[in-house]
């Protein structure tokens, strides 16, 4: 499994806008994979605090603090999530995990960025 396409580690934004994060991953030719479950984490306050979260062919779950602020889409090989009227609070770092499981063997593969809010 690898990186198809990530965001910069260090992404800017101005006070105000939207910022979308996309990610693409592809699997490694030859194997079968089958997605198991993908990951938003706010690591800002020294803590991993989950954003949103699919596993499986589940539905996806954006916690109750984040519904208003963030809209998340997760597929099998891609991601994105945007912050919406992005804040000045809204900088910092943030991680992206996606899990997989192919002949019995778990992989996956993890992104952490920094977001930048500039003042208008």
């Amino acid at each position: 499994m690898h990186w198809e396409q990530q965001p910069l580690n260090l992404s800017t934004v101005q006070e105000g806008s939207n910022i979308t994060l996309q990610w693409s991953f592809s699997y490694t030719l030859g194997l079968p994979s089958s997605f198991q479950k993908a990951v938003f984490f706010d690591l800002r306050d020294g803590e991993e605090k989950r954003i949103a979260n699919k596993s499986g062919q589940n539905g996806l779950y954006v916690e109750p603090a984040y519904q208003d602020r963030v809209r998340i889409h997760i597929e099998d090989t891609k991601a994105s999530m945007t912050i919406l009227t992005a804040l000045r609070s809204d900088s910092g770092r943030y991680k992206f995990k996606v899990e997989t499981f192919n002949y019995n063997k778990p992989g996956g593969l993890t992104s952490i960025i920094e977001i930048s809010v500039q003042c208008k």
